[in-house]
């Protein structure tokens, strides 16, 4: 570390350091996950061994097809998160909430950044979901879901729990020029230019990254930004409380003082999501697992492909004119080598055929573990398999290969369910303006909600106070389950009666009345009634007959 880096100036500075000590080897380590999914996958000094030896650095890239079909797996099980009552009078209050955390992921996009945060967390081993509030164009509060690059957040290194609700503290780093920084803290300008000039000992971004030692300094003087952290922690008392500061600047709160969360829902702002993690605690990405197999065979394929191009050639002392020349035109497909008289038979040649089908066979195994590692199987990838003789049995192997990413599958669905707590917590303190919800009824019908209705008084400015129903609504007991995606909760019931309508429990004339009025679809009144007429006349038909 260097040591030109100001360090213990207060509490929240000893809390990165600490991070950035523990996590220092992962993130180094984090940065080569990275370049192996994107096809970088050869150091320098290996690239100049084989040039040397007059071999093709080449690259099988398996790790990118490998992770992009485990994210198309996860497109493919995606669920909604609906929110379901202990007790049957919870029903009404459960399907509100369900309505406004689908209307809070439909405005984000959450499918789409979730994807983002898979994406990281299955390559480098961890990522972070944002939940926060922002105002909109209009000016009023709204609750929104984004993704944060895996480099800005650091973490209390001795949290256990998967969602970080037992860390210490949470400190987001976020690079800024530095006169937007005075321009975003107007109050801070002097304290700014004070700390962070062309006087600065610190080392460069450049240099740091290079290092790989990221973020030991708070200022980059070759680009004229500061490092601004973000910074929620917990007191002893566990309350939750939040400071902004860069280096012994702080624009938001103090090293002492009271630092209250600006958000006021004592929930962290950033919902982790891990892979894997060791027992120490780190972070471990599929990319992680599948490195030393993916440098074998990119050496095992350099290795073979020279072995195919290239020949043993011996040959008796005087029985070639210029063995470089020889040398030059024998590697050539149209090469004409010239010999001494009688020197044909005093040359000879030799293939590394025996070589090179050892070098396949070790080659093909390589591939196969990729697999084993992974779970991605030829089936998978669409290209059958020696086992797969029938299409059962090639079910069976993509259920089998999808089985090896179930963990990985769970941990995001509890991310997401926590998540989802937060983006509740949030709707339940900044949505206090007045509100129609429609939501179904069990019977199919529609029913408007309004919350925050005037409580009949004026506030100071002379406008209605509300009464902020859904805050209320939020001390209920609830519980979080995932199902199918569906655009509203009416087709999810729709779904559910379909179901239930298989089993022949009910019947037709009601289940095709329920299910029209469940759809959203015009004119339903007409084609109940007529649903109502083509069943009298089936009935009256039916008993004509039987007569």
């Amino acid at each position: 570390m260097p040591t030109n880096r100001t360090s213990n100036i207060h509490k929240f500075d000893r809390w990165l350091a600490s991070a950035e000590v523990y996590e220092s080897n992962w993130r180094k380590d984090n940065e080569f996950n990275f370049s192996y999914y994107d096809n970088d996958q050869w150091t320098d000094a290996e690239e100049d061994i084989l040039e040397s030896r007059g071999q093709q650095p080449t690259t099988l890239n398996v790790v990118r097809p490998t992770i992009d079909m485990v994210l198309a797996l996860e497109q493919s099980k995606r669920s909604d998160m609906q929110v379901v009552g202990r007790e049957e009078s919870d029903e009404v209050i459960a399907r509100l909430l369900t309505e406004l955390l689908t209307q809070v992921y439909d405005e984000n996009d959450i499918d789409y950044y979730l994807s983002r945060v898979f994406r990281e967390g299955i390559i480098g081993g961890r990522a972070w979901a944002h939940t926060y509030p922002a105002k909109d164009a209009s000016g009023q509060v709204c609750v929104r879901v984004d993704w944060v690059p895996w480099e800005e957040v650091f973490v209390d290194p001795f949290h256990r729990r998967p969602d970080g609700s037992d860390a210490r503290w949470q400190i987001r780093r976020v690079w800024m020029d530095r006169d937007y920084v005075k321009k975003k803290w107007p109050g801070k300008s002097a304290e700014v230019d004070s700390a962070f000039n062309e006087d600065y000992e610190g080392i460069e971004y450049e240099g740091q990254v290079s290092a790989m030692d990221r973020g030991l300094s708070y200022y980059d003087k070759k680009t004229d930004r500061v490092a601004v952290h973000y910074c929620w922690y917990r007191d002893a008392n566990r309350v939750l409380k939040h400071v902004v500061f860069a280096e012994e600047v702080f624009f938001v709160g103090g090293p002492e003082g009271k630092n209250p969360d600006p958000y006021g829902i004592d929930t962290y702002p950033f919902t982790p999501f891990y892979s894997f993690r060791t027992r120490k605690g780190h972070p471990r990405g599929l990319v992680r697992l599948l490195r030393s197999v993916q440098d074998q065979i990119n050496k095992l394929n350099s290795k073979y492909l020279w072995n195919m191009s290239a020949n043993r050639l011996m040959y008796e002392t005087g029985a070639v004119m210029d063995p470089d020349s020889l040398r030059e035109e024998f590697n050539r497909p149209d090469g004409v080598v010239e010999l001494v008289e009688g020197g044909m038979g005093r040359v000879r040649t030799e293939e590394n055929l025996r070589e090179s089908s050892y070098l396949a066979q070790h080659l093909q195994f390589l591939l196969a573990m990729v697999q084993r590692i992974s779970g991605v199987n030829d089936s998978m990838l669409g290209y059958g398999g020696m086992n797969e003789r029938s299409a059962m049995q090639q079910e069976n192997r993509i259920l089998q290969g999808a089985a090896m990413q179930t963990q990985i599958l769970e941990n995001l669905h509890f991310t997401k369910k926590q998540v989802s707590r937060s983006v509740l917590r949030l709707i339940g303190k900044y949505y206090t303006e007045r509100k129609v919800i429609r939501i179904v009824q069990p019977n199919g019908e529609w029913k408007h909600y309004a919350m925050n209705n005037p409580t009949g008084e004026t506030g100071e400015d002379g406008k209605p106070i509300l009464e902020n129903e859904i805050g209320d609504i939020l001390k209920y007991d609830v519980i979080m389950k995932s199902v199918p995606p569906f655009s509203t909760t009416r087709e999810r019931s729709a779904q559910i009666i379909s179901e239930v309508a298989k089993a022949g429990v009910l019947p037709a004339e009601l289940v095709g009345k329920v299910l029209i009025q469940l759809l959203d679809i015009p004119h339903k009144e007409e084609l109940v009634f007529q649903l109502e007429q083509a069943m009298q006349a089936a009935q009256a038909a039916e008993q004509s007959q039987e007569t």
